[in-house]
């Protein structure tokens, strides 16, 4: 499973190390699958296929044995019996990770669900950031849309800003959305920022394929 597939075949020449440092080459991987979904536009299905990884960049899509001859020294993940596919997209989260019952309280009606939620202990949006992009990476799942819920208050700006931070810093495809009536006045603030990511409706970290 790898990132959302684009920018076929522009790969950078290398990557710096450091002032002064020399240049080191960047890794390349050849991730093989019995079959591999090539586009998520597209019907195309192909059968003992590969693709080249160079760097962060998604460079080339072929059959296996043509791709393994030509980069002989790419390190080889997947034995092909895989099944490869551009990564899958959760359009509705609320950022919790961790779920009511794991926090005490039971399902519910929905009424009575609210005045539950109303007392049920808020984690650290480190946390939940962070736990939410292992279990949404492992599960296959490289682009979240994260819609506020605990980020109500006074503190709402502080708490969306350690959000988004933590989920770029996990590497997921990210777009960010507050909650509530202070959570959207946070949003404008955050979209205000030069260059924030909030500016955008998803902010892409590393190659699409």
């Amino acid at each position: 499973m790898l990132d959302a597939w684009g920018n076929h075949g522009r790969v950078p020449a290398r990557a710096a190390t450091g002032i002064g440092a020399p240049e080191a080459p960047l890794m390349e991987l050849l991730l093989r699958g019995k079959y591999v979904l090539a586009s998520a536009a597209e019907p195309r299905v192909l059968t003992d296929a590969a693709v080249r990884v160079s760097g962060d960049t998604v460079a080339e899509v072929g059959d296996w044995p043509t791709l393994r001859q030509a980069h002989p020294d790419a390190r080889v993940v997947g034995n092909g019996k895989q099944l490869l596919l551009p990564g899958l997209i959760d359009a509705h989260s609320h950022g919790r990770a961790i779920s009511p019952i794991q926090k005490g309280v039971l399902n519910d009606y929905l009424e009575n669900n609210l005045l539950d939620w109303a007392i049920m202990p808020p984690f650290d949006p480190e946390l939940t950031a962070a736990l939410g992009v292992v279990r949404h990476v492992r599960s296959g799942c490289t682009t979240i849309h994260h819609m506020g819920f605990d980020t109500e208050g006074p503190r709402a700006l502080d708490l969306c800003e350690r959000a988004i931070r933590t989920y770029l810093d996990g590497g997921i495809r990210l777009a960010f959305s507050p909650g509530g009536a202070q959570c959207r006045q946070a949003g404008a603030r955050l979209g205000g920022v030069p260059g924030h990511p909030a500016r955008r409706p998803a902010r892409l970290r590393g190659s699409r394929w």
